[in-house]
């Protein structure tokens, strides 16, 4: 065995030894604050005596280096001293509103929703009036995590919305989505918004399909959609379709059917259809000697009276209004735009199934990809990028599965490189929203808190956290003997204060070394979290499932 192997076992052994000394330990010797919790251990050393080795002395496990893991921390602690006295982001005169959304969809991305900088972000929200349609769908994503009543925000959401045209000769066509306010025409960024909105909200969908391509002889793959319980009215529009199609329809219960349709006897809408609860998918075969598209919505009315032909008109908008080199602009026709663009993938990306065709969503990434400059950020200006620019694009390119360490490393050591020494980016809180979720989405682990390991690591990360919990020195003065590239003890404790709120796994309102800290060592070395004895003490903790979504969310499998 090698040497790195020898080290590795020696510290997953302590690392066990560490879980069975802390589930031992108890609470008043560990739970009850720092000069009691160091105190009890030198008292109680005759029954612990090898707890303080496996817990402190342990060995590191060598691990490659991931810029970045540390930029996180650094970013939150920077989000959370710049919140303002009203308990809002940025500016509320210029761009606050927007800042005080991207920031708190961040920290709730990050697995910040228990900080206090979190919770008083959102009752400022929630008691904010937006001025328009941008700001308006951005307040409800941002609440709609938080199990409030949404309807006092979607409603007049919705009521801003356009009627579609008809008339494929108006320089917008076909419209039907979301202007700058009520009156306005419709335009992208703001349709992509209040769609993502409307999403987030959990709207039925339906589903929407803009010109998908069919080979000759050939099957499209099968476009699955939900109809609800309660649901009425199910319908099929086939809008248009260049050549003879067989449409086949499954339903939940009664099988599957076609119907065959061609240019001549289309637009259609297929009405009389089965309606049950469940599933539905629709394919379509190609019946011509030629490829063909077309394009067709299922479309229903929910049991609360809401008709998914509001989703479906504006999905149909995005789709059309793509651009021939895959990017889209502020309306129809407009030159393609890189935040734009980045709006509008995230979105469709959001939808999911219920838009097809994804070769739209890869079109868009292909051009997104081409607009990378040499410093490995995006910018709307050749070899100029920006902070902002290059977190969305990462945010969309990776929600795209284009997550390749060809494109993904660039971008994230040119944010790395750009991120200033208090933790800011540009001392702009909207930046640094968009930076540190981007880089939580590449390290995929706030608990990394030394930034080396190559994930979250039982014998570092925990033992640091566990540390420093306790009042001592994160980093144990003989690892830095093995690896002086160790970042110093005020870094690894930045980060790790940085992370606080999310360390309460077992969500009782405190962190303790005790439970907590030992039910993230427990699931990360594949043990369930929570010791089964433990719950003879206390029946309330909550299940293993759940603890281990928690722990999951700092540290993803």
């Amino acid at each position: 065995m090698t040497q790195y192997g020898e080290l590795k076992m020696r510290a997953f052994d302590l690392s066990m030894l560490m879980i069975r000394c802390l589930e031992e330990l108890p609470a008043s010797v560990v739970g009850a604050g720092v000069p009691v919790a160091t105190a009890g251990i030198r008292r109680h050393r005759s029954r612990w005596g090898l707890c303080i080795p496996a817990g402190l002395l342990l060995v590191t496990a060598w691990g490659l280096s991931r810029a970045g893991a540390q930029s996180v921390p650094a970013g939150l602690s920077c989000l959370s001293a710049r919140q303002n006295a009203t308990r809002t982001w940025g500016d509320f005169q210029g761009t606050g509103f927007r800042d005080s959304t991207v920031v708190l969809d961040a920290l709730a991305a990050l697995g910040q929703s228990s900080a206090a900088s979190y919770a008083q972000g959102v009752t400022s929200l929630e008691g904010s009036t937006a001025s328009n349609s941008d700001y308006l769908s951005r307040q409800v994503v941002s609440l709609a995590t938080v199990g409030i009543d949404l309807a006092p925000f979607t409603t007049p959401l919705l009521n801003a919305q356009e009627a579609e045209e008809f008339n494929s000769g108006i320089p917008n066509f076909p419209a039907g989505g979301w202007g700058a306010a009520s009156g306005f025409s419709t335009d992208t960024l703001d349709t992509a918004l209040a769609l993502r909105a409307l999403r987030a909200a959990g709207f039925e969908s339906g589903l929407t399909v803009v010109n998908e391509q069919v080979a000759v002889g050939a099957t499209t793959a099968s476009h699955p959609f939900n109809f609800p319980a309660g649901a009425t009215g199910l319908s099929i529009l086939v809008r248009a379709t260049t050549g003879a199609m067989r449409l086949f329809i499954t339903t939940p219960a009664s099988g599957t059917f076609f119907i065959d349709r061609d240019p001549s006897n289309v637009p259609v809408n297929l009405v009389g259809l089965p309606e049950q609860a469940g599933t539905y998918s629709l394919r379509v075969q190609n019946l011509g000697a030629v490829p063909i598209s077309y394009s067709l919505e299922a479309r229903f009315t929910t049991a609360d009276g809401f008709n998914v032909e509001r989703i479906s008109r504006a999905l149909r908008y995005l789709g059309l209004a793509q651009n021939p080199d895959g990017g889209w602009g502020i309306a129809s026709g407009e030159d393609s735009s890189l935040m734009i663009t980045n709006e509008v993938l995230l979105t469709l990306e959001a939808y999911g199934p219920a838009f097809v065709p994804r070769s739209a969503i890869d079109r868009g990434l292909d051009w997104l990809q081409g607009r990378q400059n040499p410093n490995g950020g995006f910018g709307s200006d050749p070899g100029m990028s920006t902070v902002y620019e290059t977190g969305l694009a990462v945010l969309s390119l990776v929600g795209g599965g284009r997550s390749a360490p060809a494109v993904i490393d660039p971008a994230r050591s040119y944010l790395v490189a750009t991120q200033a020494a208090n933790g800011c980016w540009n001392n702009d809180p909207y930046s640094t929203a968009l930076a540190v979720r981007a880089l939580g989405v590449i390290t995929g682990c706030i608990l990394d808190v030394d930034g080396k390991n190559p994930c979250c690591d039982v014998p570092t990360d925990v033992v640091y956290v566990a540390r420093h919990l306790l009042g001592l020195t994160p980093v144990p003065p003989d690892f830095r003997l093995l690896d002086p590239t160790i970042p110093p003890d005020a870094s690894v404790a930045a980060a790790i204060d940085a992370i606080r709120p999310s360390l309460d796994v077992d969500m009782n309102g405190t962190i303790d070394v005790a439970t907590d800290v030992v039910y993230i060592a427990r699931h990360l070395l594949g043990l369930t979290p929570v010791p089964p004895d433990f719950r003879v003490l206390d029946p309330t903790i909550p299940p293993d499932a759940a603890v281990a979504a928690n722990i999951d969310a700092l540290c993803p499998p």
